[in-house]
């Protein structure tokens, strides 16, 4: 899609643990990886979102959020998202779904102060900073 878009010169794509490190897949043993088993041997760099706010505060005109399904967790990483985004900046939070009942709790008790909210289709939200 960055390449359809001409948008290969304009994306930055991070890996890592948006806050602190915590458990994948939600501690859910998938295909046979048991992620507490594994923990220890997960590496990837943490505070994202703090670090992008640091180099680069309300700059931002996208950000997908799709991650950690604990309601405090996510609720910290909006909290930050927020203040990486340019007024009008557009969030796409992954997860809004009957799967994911804290995500969608979240979700509904966003404050229109913060973000409006432009619509959710069972998937996804689409959010746009106010």
């Amino acid at each position: 899609m960055l390449t359809r878009f001409g948008l290969e010169d304009r994306v930055a794509i991070l890996t890592g643990y948006s806050l602190e490190k915590n458990l994948s897949g939600q501690s859910n043993v998938f295909q046979g990886y048991d992620p507490i088993g594994n923990y220890d041997a997960e590496k990837a760099c943490s505070r994202q979102l703090d670090l992008l706010r640091e180099l680069a505060p309300s700059r931002f005109d996208l950000r997908l959020v799709d991650g950690n399904h604990e309601a405090e967790y996510l609720q910290r990483e909006l909290e930050r998202v927020f203040h990486l985004l340019r007024p009008g900046g557009l969030l796409i939070l992954d997860d809004v779904a009957d799967a994911w009942p804290e995500v969608q709790s979240v979700f509904a008790a966003i404050a229109p102060d913060r973000f409006e909210k432009l619509g959710a289709d069972g998937r996804v939200g689409i959010l746009a900073r106010s």
